[in-house]
Protein backbone atom coordinates (compact mmCIF):
# COMPACT_ATOMS: atom_id res chain seq x y z
CA UNK A 1 0.00 0.00 0.00
CA UNK A 2 1.26 3.47 -0.86
CA UNK A 3 0.47 5.86 1.97
CA UNK A 4 0.23 9.61 1.53
CA UNK A 5 2.56 11.62 3.75
CA UNK A 6 1.00 13.30 6.79
CA UNK A 7 2.59 15.70 9.32
CA UNK A 8 3.57 12.73 11.55
CA UNK A 9 3.28 9.51 9.51
CA UNK A 10 5.59 9.90 6.52
CA UNK A 11 8.44 8.45 4.51
CA UNK A 12 10.96 10.91 6.00
CA UNK A 13 14.37 11.30 4.36
CA UNK A 14 15.60 8.04 2.95
CA UNK A 15 18.44 5.93 4.36
CA UNK A 16 18.63 3.14 1.79
CA UNK A 17 14.89 2.65 2.35
CA UNK A 18 12.18 5.03 3.61
CA UNK A 19 9.42 4.13 6.07
CA UNK A 20 6.93 1.62 4.64
CA UNK A 21 3.46 0.85 6.00
CA UNK A 22 1.03 -2.04 5.68
CA UNK A 23 -2.72 -1.75 6.09
CA UNK A 24 -5.85 -0.40 4.43
CA UNK A 25 -6.31 3.09 3.01
CA UNK A 26 -9.51 4.81 1.85
CA UNK A 27 -9.38 7.94 -0.31
CA UNK A 28 -12.47 10.00 -1.19
CA UNK A 29 -12.69 13.32 -3.03
CA UNK A 30 -16.35 14.36 -3.39
CA UNK A 31 -15.34 17.74 -4.86
CA UNK A 32 -12.19 19.46 -6.05
CA UNK A 33 -11.79 21.41 -2.80
CA UNK A 34 -12.56 18.51 -0.42
CA UNK A 35 -10.41 15.41 0.27
CA UNK A 36 -10.87 12.73 2.88
CA UNK A 37 -8.52 9.89 3.84
CA UNK A 38 -9.06 7.13 6.38
CA UNK A 39 -6.64 4.32 7.18
CA UNK A 40 -5.81 1.47 9.50
CA UNK A 41 -2.09 0.61 9.62
CA UNK A 42 -1.03 -2.58 11.43
CA UNK A 43 2.57 -3.19 10.34
CA UNK A 44 5.55 -0.96 9.67
CA UNK A 45 9.03 -1.31 8.21
CA UNK A 46 11.07 1.64 9.57
CA UNK A 47 13.68 3.29 7.40
CA UNK A 48 17.09 1.63 7.31
CA UNK A 49 15.45 -1.75 8.03
CA UNK A 50 14.31 -4.56 5.73
CA UNK A 51 11.97 -6.37 8.14
CA UNK A 52 8.27 -5.87 8.88
CA UNK A 53 7.17 -5.36 12.49
CA UNK A 54 3.80 -5.29 14.18
CA UNK A 55 3.22 -2.18 16.30
CA UNK A 56 4.01 -3.82 19.62
CA UNK A 57 7.43 -4.79 18.23
CA UNK A 58 8.09 -1.57 16.30
CA UNK A 59 7.32 1.07 18.93
CA UNK A 60 10.53 1.50 20.88
CA UNK A 61 12.99 -0.01 18.39
CA UNK A 62 14.84 3.30 18.67
CA UNK A 63 15.86 5.04 21.88
CA UNK A 64 13.15 4.63 24.55
CA UNK A 65 14.30 7.78 26.33
CA UNK A 66 13.47 8.56 29.96
CA UNK A 67 10.42 8.64 32.20
CA UNK A 68 9.42 12.01 33.69
CA UNK A 69 11.12 10.93 36.96
CA UNK A 70 14.45 10.40 35.14
CA UNK A 71 14.43 6.58 35.08
CA UNK A 72 14.98 4.84 31.72
CA UNK A 73 11.76 4.00 29.86
CA UNK A 74 11.32 0.36 28.78
CA UNK A 75 8.15 0.25 26.67
CA UNK A 76 9.42 -1.69 23.65
CA UNK A 77 7.23 -4.81 23.14
CA UNK A 78 5.14 -3.86 26.18
CA UNK A 79 2.52 -1.45 24.78
CA UNK A 80 0.29 -4.15 23.28
CA UNK A 81 -0.58 -1.76 20.43
CA UNK A 82 -2.21 -3.35 17.37
CA UNK A 83 -1.83 -0.40 14.99
CA UNK A 84 -2.84 3.15 14.23
CA UNK A 85 -6.07 4.56 12.77
CA UNK A 86 -5.86 7.79 10.77
CA UNK A 87 -8.45 10.28 9.63
CA UNK A 88 -7.32 13.16 7.40
CA UNK A 89 -9.53 15.87 5.90
CA UNK A 90 -8.35 18.78 3.75
CA UNK A 91 -10.17 21.74 2.23
CA UNK A 92 -8.64 24.17 -0.22
CA UNK A 93 -10.00 27.15 -2.10
CA UNK A 94 -8.09 29.88 -3.89
CA UNK A 95 -5.15 30.90 -1.67
CA UNK A 96 -6.36 29.16 1.49
CA UNK A 97 -6.08 25.54 2.64
CA UNK A 98 -7.17 23.83 5.86
CA UNK A 99 -6.17 20.37 7.12
CA UNK A 100 -7.46 18.24 9.98
CA UNK A 101 -5.59 15.09 11.06
CA UNK A 102 -6.40 12.61 13.80
CA UNK A 103 -4.16 9.68 14.77
CA UNK A 104 -5.54 7.05 17.13
CA UNK A 105 -2.52 5.03 18.28
CA UNK A 106 -4.11 1.86 19.67
CA UNK A 107 -3.76 1.42 23.45
CA UNK A 108 -1.41 4.42 23.67
CA UNK A 109 -2.73 7.87 22.80
CA UNK A 110 -4.76 10.10 20.51
CA UNK A 111 -3.37 13.08 18.58
CA UNK A 112 -5.30 15.86 16.83
CA UNK A 113 -3.50 18.16 14.38
CA UNK A 114 -4.94 21.31 12.73
CA UNK A 115 -3.20 23.26 10.00
CA UNK A 116 -4.11 26.38 8.02
CA UNK A 117 -1.97 27.74 5.18
CA UNK A 118 -2.32 30.91 3.12
CA UNK A 119 -0.47 31.61 -0.14
CA UNK A 120 -1.00 34.62 -2.38
CA UNK A 121 1.27 36.27 -4.91
CA UNK A 122 4.78 35.97 -3.45
CA UNK A 123 3.72 35.67 0.19
CA UNK A 124 2.84 32.66 2.31
CA UNK A 125 2.11 31.86 5.95
CA UNK A 126 0.72 29.12 8.13
CA UNK A 127 -0.54 28.05 11.54
CA UNK A 128 -0.36 24.57 13.12
CA UNK A 129 -1.79 23.32 16.40
CA UNK A 130 -1.71 19.83 17.90
CA UNK A 131 -3.04 18.30 21.09
CA UNK A 132 -2.46 14.82 22.56
CA UNK A 133 -3.96 12.76 25.37
CA UNK A 134 -3.13 9.24 26.65
CA UNK A 135 -5.54 6.31 26.43
CA UNK A 136 -6.78 4.48 29.52
CA UNK A 137 -4.75 1.33 28.77
CA UNK A 138 -1.52 3.22 29.52
CA UNK A 139 -2.66 3.80 33.10
CA UNK A 140 -2.96 0.03 33.64
CA UNK A 141 0.71 -0.62 32.77
CA UNK A 142 3.65 -0.37 35.19
CA UNK A 143 5.24 3.07 34.94
CA UNK A 144 8.45 1.95 33.10
CA UNK A 145 6.31 0.17 30.46
CA UNK A 146 4.22 3.24 29.56
CA UNK A 147 4.84 5.18 26.37
CA UNK A 148 2.99 8.18 27.79
CA UNK A 149 2.13 8.91 31.41
CA UNK A 150 -1.40 9.68 32.68
CA UNK A 151 -1.95 13.42 32.66
CA UNK A 152 0.62 14.09 29.93
CA UNK A 153 -0.97 16.23 27.24
CA UNK A 154 1.47 17.19 24.51
CA UNK A 155 0.49 20.52 23.00
CA UNK A 156 2.29 22.48 20.25
CA UNK A 157 1.61 25.62 18.25
CA UNK A 158 3.71 26.52 15.21
CA UNK A 159 3.59 29.51 12.85
CA UNK A 160 5.55 30.57 9.80
CA UNK A 161 5.67 33.39 7.28
CA UNK A 162 7.76 34.05 4.22
CA UNK A 163 8.01 35.08 0.60
CA UNK A 164 9.16 33.43 -2.59
CA UNK A 165 9.98 34.44 -6.12
CA UNK A 166 11.19 32.65 -9.19
CA UNK A 167 14.76 32.43 -7.93
CA UNK A 168 14.49 32.31 -4.14
CA UNK A 169 12.39 31.68 -1.03
CA UNK A 170 12.86 32.86 2.58
CA UNK A 171 10.82 32.09 5.69
CA UNK A 172 10.80 32.51 9.46
CA UNK A 173 9.11 29.89 11.66
CA UNK A 174 8.40 29.62 15.37
CA UNK A 175 7.13 26.69 17.45
CA UNK A 176 6.14 26.52 21.12
CA UNK A 177 5.67 23.25 23.02
CA UNK A 178 3.51 23.95 26.07
CA UNK A 179 4.24 22.87 29.64
CA UNK A 180 1.16 20.59 29.62
CA UNK A 181 3.39 17.60 28.78
CA UNK A 182 5.92 16.28 26.31
CA UNK A 183 5.02 16.15 22.61
CA UNK A 184 5.38 12.42 21.83
CA UNK A 185 5.06 10.30 18.70
CA UNK A 186 6.90 7.06 17.84
CA UNK A 187 10.00 7.80 15.79
CA UNK A 188 9.56 4.40 14.17
CA UNK A 189 6.61 5.85 12.20
CA UNK A 190 8.14 9.04 10.80
CA UNK A 191 9.33 12.49 11.86
CA UNK A 192 7.33 15.50 12.92
CA UNK A 193 6.57 18.14 10.28
CA UNK A 194 6.02 21.29 12.32
CA UNK A 195 7.13 24.42 10.51
CA UNK A 196 10.42 24.60 12.42
CA UNK A 197 11.45 21.02 11.55
CA UNK A 198 14.71 20.58 9.64
CA UNK A 199 16.82 17.48 8.96
CA UNK A 200 18.63 16.21 12.09
CA UNK A 201 16.42 18.27 14.42
CA UNK A 202 13.11 17.19 15.98
CA UNK A 203 10.60 18.71 18.35
CA UNK A 204 9.37 15.26 19.41
CA UNK A 205 10.18 14.51 23.04
CA UNK A 206 10.09 18.14 24.19
CA UNK A 207 7.67 20.17 26.27
CA UNK A 208 7.98 23.74 27.56
CA UNK A 209 10.43 24.81 24.82
CA UNK A 210 10.56 27.34 21.99
CA UNK A 211 12.09 26.75 18.56
CA UNK A 212 13.03 29.37 15.97
CA UNK A 213 13.99 28.51 12.40
CA UNK A 214 15.17 30.79 9.59
CA UNK A 215 15.18 29.15 6.18
CA UNK A 216 16.42 30.30 2.76
CA UNK A 217 16.47 28.65 -0.67
CA UNK A 218 18.01 29.75 -3.94
CA UNK A 219 17.14 28.34 -7.38
CA UNK A 220 19.90 29.44 -9.78
CA UNK A 221 18.38 30.15 -13.18
CA UNK A 222 21.49 29.12 -15.09
CA UNK A 223 21.46 25.57 -13.69
CA UNK A 224 18.11 23.87 -14.06
CA UNK A 225 16.79 21.59 -11.29
CA UNK A 226 19.36 22.87 -8.75
CA UNK A 227 18.39 24.05 -5.26
CA UNK A 228 20.73 25.60 -2.69
CA UNK A 229 19.43 25.95 0.85
CA UNK A 230 20.46 27.22 4.27
CA UNK A 231 18.62 26.66 7.59
CA UNK A 232 19.33 28.06 11.04
CA UNK A 233 17.50 26.55 14.04
CA UNK A 234 17.67 27.48 17.72
CA UNK A 235 16.00 25.53 20.56
CA UNK A 236 15.31 27.57 23.72
CA UNK A 237 14.41 26.31 27.19
CA UNK A 238 15.50 22.66 27.05
CA UNK A 239 17.17 21.44 30.25
CA UNK A 240 19.07 18.17 29.98
CA UNK A 241 18.12 17.01 33.48
CA UNK A 242 14.44 18.07 33.37
CA UNK A 243 12.91 14.84 32.09
CA UNK A 244 9.37 16.02 32.82
CA UNK A 245 9.67 18.03 29.60
CA UNK A 246 12.67 16.37 27.98
CA UNK A 247 12.29 12.69 27.02
CA UNK A 248 15.81 12.30 25.60
CA UNK A 249 17.80 14.52 27.99
CA UNK A 250 18.84 17.08 25.38
CA UNK A 251 20.27 20.52 26.00
CA UNK A 252 19.37 23.80 24.31
CA UNK A 253 21.15 23.86 20.96
CA UNK A 254 21.58 25.70 17.72
CA UNK A 255 21.99 24.08 14.33
CA UNK A 256 22.98 25.16 10.83
CA UNK A 257 22.11 23.07 7.76
CA UNK A 258 23.39 23.82 4.28
CA UNK A 259 22.22 21.66 1.42
CA UNK A 260 22.48 21.18 -2.30
CA UNK A 261 19.75 19.30 -4.16
CA UNK A 262 19.89 18.34 -7.84
CA UNK A 263 17.37 16.49 -10.01
CA UNK A 264 18.96 14.77 -12.99
CA UNK A 265 17.28 14.90 -16.40
CA UNK A 266 17.60 12.99 -19.65
CA UNK A 267 19.06 9.48 -19.38
CA UNK A 268 19.41 9.83 -15.56
CA UNK A 269 15.89 11.20 -15.02
CA UNK A 270 14.41 10.28 -11.59
CA UNK A 271 17.88 10.28 -9.99
CA UNK A 272 18.24 12.82 -7.16
CA UNK A 273 21.41 14.00 -5.44
CA UNK A 274 21.53 15.67 -2.02
CA UNK A 275 24.61 17.05 -0.29
CA UNK A 276 23.85 18.06 3.31
CA UNK A 277 26.21 19.67 5.81
CA UNK A 278 25.06 19.92 9.45
CA UNK A 279 26.66 21.92 12.26
CA UNK A 280 24.97 21.31 15.64
CA UNK A 281 26.16 22.63 19.00
CA UNK A 282 24.83 22.63 22.57
CA UNK A 283 24.41 25.94 24.38
CA UNK A 284 25.14 24.75 27.94
CA UNK A 285 26.01 21.07 28.38
CA UNK A 286 29.19 19.56 26.91
CA UNK A 287 29.54 16.38 28.98
CA UNK A 288 30.00 13.21 26.87
CA UNK A 289 26.74 11.58 28.03
CA UNK A 290 24.75 14.60 26.79
CA UNK A 291 26.48 15.32 23.48
CA UNK A 292 27.56 11.83 22.31
CA UNK A 293 26.04 11.07 18.90
CA UNK A 294 23.54 13.92 19.38
CA UNK A 295 25.27 17.29 19.37
CA UNK A 296 28.58 19.18 19.10
CA UNK A 297 29.44 17.77 15.70
CA UNK A 298 29.99 18.54 12.04
CA UNK A 299 28.29 16.09 9.70
CA UNK A 300 28.40 15.69 5.91
CA UNK A 301 25.80 13.54 4.14
CA UNK A 302 25.82 12.60 0.46
CA UNK A 303 22.49 11.00 -0.45
CA UNK A 304 21.38 9.62 -3.80
CA UNK A 305 17.83 8.45 -4.52
CA UNK A 306 16.37 6.89 -7.62
CA UNK A 307 12.58 7.18 -7.83
CA UNK A 308 10.92 4.35 -9.73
Amino acid sequence: MEIQNTPLLNESDERMKPFAFNGSWLYWQPAVEHRLNAAWINRVSPRSTVEWYDFNEAIGLENNGYLPNGDPAEYNEKTGSNGIALLNYSYSIDAFSLEFHEWYLDRIMNTVWLQAVFEKNNWFGGLQYLYQWPLEQQRDLPEPDRYVQPGENGQVISVNAGMSDRGYAVSLSFSHAFDSGRFLFPRELGRDRVFTSVPRSRLEGFGDVDVLTLRGDIYPGRVRNLNLGLDFTRVFGAEADNFVFNKYGKDEYYQVNSRLHYDFQGFLKNLELDLLYVYKWNVNEVSPDVIFNRSNFHQVNLVTNFNF
